[in-house]
């Protein structure tokens, strides 16, 4: 009976306080494939299909696809024209050529998919880009480069999906790294988490011990 006590603790200690699941993606049509259909924000208009002009404070254009861009680690996130990966913009968050800076997007609606291209991205310094879930609780820190590798004047594509959801997220850059950013995405989908549901761990637990008492049952016979 010890035995099978032991066991509900690990099964349940298992089940019960499992970590989020955010798998990440380098490879576009691979996030594609899973997100299945997000909304774009490409920087070269708003919500409303207005143009935006260079050095346009980039905040509340996209409230009603239902994100909000933010200024973090002291820069404001702004358009650009630096190279773009959709013509005719980007957004900057720093000094061109000098890097330095980030943006914060808030999410409205519910969100659990997100990919962003950073151009320029280096081997310089660190650009992270981290997810928060409902209780601002992180779902996950990576340092961009070490997933994604570099391209010194193209992009290169970053995405996460996660079992929870995404209520914002941050990306900052390096001071010494000038990194640019286009056609952001968002939205929600189905992971296939990795983790068993808690339906799973009754079941396989009932087998357990129904297992184990006829085991000892059949030693008393």
């Amino acid at each position: 009976m010890k035995a099978i006590l032991f066991c509900l603790f690990i099964l349940v200690m298992g089940t019960t306080f499992a970590s989020a699941s955010l798998i990440t993606f380098t490879d576009q049509a691979t996030f594609d494939s899973q997100a299945g259909g997000t909304q774009l924000v490409n920087f070269d208009v708003d919500s409303n299909n207005n143009a935006l002009s260079l050095n346009t404070p980039i905040d509340q254009q996209y409230i009603s696809q239902g994100v909000d861009f933010n200024p973090f680690d002291n820069s404001t996130p702004k358009v650009g024209t630096f190279t773009p990966q959709s013509a005719p913009n980007v957004m900057l968050t720093g000094t061109v050529g000098a890097g330095d800076g980030g943006f914060e997007a808030v999410f409205s609606n519910p969100t659990n998919a997100v990919a962003v291209g950073f151009g320029g991205l280096q081997d310089i310094g660190q650009t992270t880009f981290e997810a928060f879930g409902d209780n601002n609780n992180s779902l996950g820190s990576f340092v961009v480069f070490s997933l994604a590798g570099g391209a010194s004047n193209g992009f290169v594509f970053f995405g996460v999906i996660s079992d929870e959801n995404i209520s914002r997220i941050e990306v900052s850059t390096d001071p010494a790294d000038f990194v640019w950013f286009d056609d952001f995405q968002f939205g929600n989908t189905v992971l296939d988490a990795s983790v068993p549901e808690p339906s799973s761990g009754i079941l396989l637990l009932g087998t357990m011990i129904a297992f184990m008492l006829r085991f000892r049952f059949l030693k008393k016979e």
